[in-house]
């Protein structure tokens, strides 16, 4: 048999723990080989093999470059039989020495796990350390994520992608835990490119040489430690206060993550300072509520369930976090890109025929909570909702119209969409009461360079807020969401729901009584008596029926457009706001507002 088992020596342990943080940095070919036995079969080769093996370190055969050096792909005799590995150099001229090969021999050789790449062997003749793996025919992630055409390299789909991550997150939970094992172990180089992934597509974690271990019998809460990993994913916790500790896996692990969604590198010097760094960038994207521009364009053409995405985002953000103890473990990573594959393979089965990477999913992220307009209108009381004041109605109410408004002008975007479900239930409310419209799943998406006049399609949408004209002449617009959120507006001023069964005919439907109640000048009849008891401007309650009223205009081209909704509801709380002012312990909803609609309505001949 060509390599031998190495012999036992000692323990590597005793050389880690008795040399210095600041002796690390100094760590090279000066160190001789410390004395610990290689378990589980792991392999001496001479440099003889070595050499045959990778016909002389030919360079048609390497696989690629790194800090450590050149891998080559090379065969060897194992048990009479020829494997494929790969090979890997130290470079003289390298940064990394002696400790971090060794180092690689110790937890390769005590840790097995098919997610961690398997080592099979080592060389250290005559000065050369060389380490030799298991061959891994795909690559690295990276090579998938940033050189996609190159070599032949197609797009990974999502599903590819999430079960990626789940391996390479299996693998790290396996480190950390120590299960099965009487060691545990921060890596301390997570990254892309040191996840290789096999014939199968199965994610492996490799590249131990900066690792730290530890008992797993004790707390091991920190390492301090010399700063060392990759710029890119170096936690901001462990460079600024050397303490080293799982989370800076964990931190690492959630730049891989949003590596994966956006398909860019973790620094990319083409980039402006404030995309430069993808850590910062993706959060800021994910506060402001603008994920869909982090997500990779190749994946827009795919078929992604916003769950699913939503989940992913949702896990790679919290790793993120400037506090460690904020960060999630690894196992609560692997169980949240379990569920995120699971939505996944749900939605696929249930939207067979649907589009490809629909407007639901590319908008999703506007921002949501899951506490949503209608539940403020319609549960008032319930669960502690107090009603909302007029100011409050009136922000929701142009915070949405925006939104609404982005969708169908496209500006700063290549398309336009009709929403097709409008309604308060997919507006949604954050901790700030910033209004986010959600729901995208019958949205429809246009390019901006073109009239988009209408489009033909089948009929979608909710009773109560479906435009008659879209209804009867199967003509998509615009104009369609105008009509549905003037429904809106009619629900905000009300406090009633678009459609309520328990009421008589006539007052079944809010759209159409409501228009009656305007006409008749009957406005007071509408207003929401939680509205009553509060302080509220006739001529801000003017314009803002006015504008609802003209939403439901029977004829799509007597609705306004929605930036000129924005610009009336705008209006409509500059009054209220100048009211308020100027009306400092007058009367609550004075006869002035609650007489105003009894003898006129707004909308004037």
């Amino acid at each position: 048999m060509i390599g031998t088992i190495t012999q036992a020596q000692g323990i590597l342990n005793g050389l880690l723990s008795m040399q210095r943080p600041d002796e690390e940095a100094k760590s090279g070919q000066g160190i001789k080989q410390p004395s610990f036995l290689p378990e589980q079969g792991c392999l001496r080769f001479s440099l003889a093999e070595i050499h045959l093996a990778s016909q002389n370190f030919d360079d048609a055969l390497i696989l690629g470059k790194g800090g450590f050096g050149n891998v080559y792909q090379g065969l060897v005799n194992i048990d009479n039989v020829q494997s494929l590995v790969a090979i890997k150099r130290l470079n003289s001229t390298s940064s990394q020495g002696a400790l971090e090969f060794w180092t690689e021999i110790e937890m390769l050789s005590k840790f097995r796990h098919c997610h961690l790449v398997s080592l099979i062997g080592y060389c250290d003749e005559q000065n050369e350390m060389i380490l030799v793996y298991e061959y891994m025919c795909n690559g690295t992630l990276a090579d998938h994520l940033h050189k996609v055409g190159k070599n032949g390299n197609p797009p990974l789909s999502w599903v590819q992608r999430l079960k990626i991550c789940i391996g390479s997150a299996r693998g790290l939970d396996y480190l950390h835990t120590g299960t099965g094992v009487q060691h545990r172990v921060i890596h301390r180089d997570v990254k892309s490119s040191n996840i290789l992934l096999d014939e199968h597509w199965a994610a492996k974690v490799s590249d131990f040489g900066l690792s730290k271990i530890g008992p797993a019998n004790q707390s091991f809460s920190y390492v301090s430690t010399n700063v060392k990993g990759t710029h890119g994913y170096l936690d901001p916790e462990y460079f600024l206060t050397y303490r080293l500790t799982r989370k800076t896996d964990v931190y690492a692990f959630g730049v891989v993550l949003f590596e994966v969604l956006s398909g860019r590198p973790a620094v990319d010097a083409r980039l402006n300072e404030t995309q430069l760094g993808l850590a910062a960038w993706a959060r800021r994207c994910v506060k402001d509520g603008k994920v869909e521009r982090i997500v990779d364009p190749n994946l827009r053409e795919g078929r992604v369930s916003p769950k699913s995405l939503g989940k992913f985002v949702e896990i790679a953000d919290r790793c993120l976090r400037r506090r460690p103890e904020e960060r999630p473990t690894m196992a609560r990573v692997v169980a949240c890109l379990e569920l995120a594959l699971k939505l996944q393979e749900g939605w696929d089965s249930s939207n067979v025929g649907g589009e490809t990477f629909s407007t639901k999913v590319r908008l999703f992220f506007l921002g949501k909570s899951p506490v949503n307009t209608a539940d403020h209108l319609h549960k008032v009381g319930k669960n502690g909702n107090p009603p909302l004041s007029w100011v409050q109605r009136l922000k929701i109410c142009i915070g949405s119209a925006r939104g609404l408004d982005y969708l169908h002008t496209g500006t700063g975007v290549q398309h336009r969409v009709i929403h097709r479900d409008v309604k308060s239930s997919n507006i949604l409310l954050d901790e700030h009461w910033a209004a986010k419209v959600s729901d995208f799943g019958l949205s429809k998406i246009g390019p901006a360079n073109q009239s988009f006049s209408y489009v033909s399609t089948n009929v979608k949408g909710t009773h109560g807020y479906l435009d008659p004209e879209y209804f009867l002449t199967y003509r998509l617009t615009r104009k369609t969401d105008v009509y549905a959120f003037g429904v809106v507006l009619f629900e905000v001023l009300s406090g009633r729901p678009a459609v309520d069964a328990r009421l008589n005919e006539k007052e079944l439907g809010l759209a159409a009584w409501a228009r009656r109640c305007v006409k008749d000048g009957k406005v007071e009849r509408i207003v929401d008596p939680n509205l009553r008891e509060g302080r509220v401007s006739p001529k801000s309650l003017g314009k803002f029926v006015k504008i609802a009223d003209r939403c439901l205009r029977r004829r799509p081209e007597e609705r306004p457009t929605m930036a000129r909704v924005v610009a009336c509801l705008e209006l409509a709380l500059k009054l209220q706001e100048g009211w308020d002012s100027s009306n400092v312990g007058g009367e609550t909803f004075s006869t002035k507002v609650r007489l105003f609609f009894l003898g006129k309505s707004p909308v004037n001949t």
